[in-house]
């Protein structure tokens, strides 16, 4: 189920998601997608946050979802946003890459983050 957002929700999401990031207040989900992401394009915690995570904004924002991987946990939402980034690969090679990131706010009140080439 997809949430509408009004311009101001979405500036909102988007300030809250960046006080968390310049605060170091998220986690990178270590799963198969996103290691081999984050290997192809040499990136670490630093250069996510620079190359990716601070450049996203409101122009970057596709939906917010029900997230129904955690029903269990209650009711939450995930927000999805497709980034444009010169990312450079570890032949060396430059190139513009979407990077699709899905934020989640945990019981901790810490963005989860969940990032990949976007298969859109």
């Amino acid at each position: 189920m997809k949430f509408e957002l009004s311009n101001s929700q979405i500036k909102e999401l988007v300030g809250w998601l960046k006080q968390k990031i310049n605060n170091n207040e998220y986690t990178i989900i270590r799963r198969e997608k996103n290691n081999r992401f984050l290997t192809k394009y040499r990136l670490d915690n630093s250069l996510v946050k620079e190359k990716v995570l601070l450049k996203i904004s409101e122009n970057n924002f596709i939906s917010e979802e029900f997230d129904y991987e955690t029903l269990k946990y209650g009711t939450e939402k995930v927000a999805k946003f497709i980034v444009e980034c010169k990312l450079i690969d570890f032949h060396g090679e430059e190139s513009i890459v979407n990077v699709y990131v899905k934020i989640k706010e945990n019981i901790d009140c810490l963005a989860t983050i969940s990032i990949h080439e976007s298969e859109k």
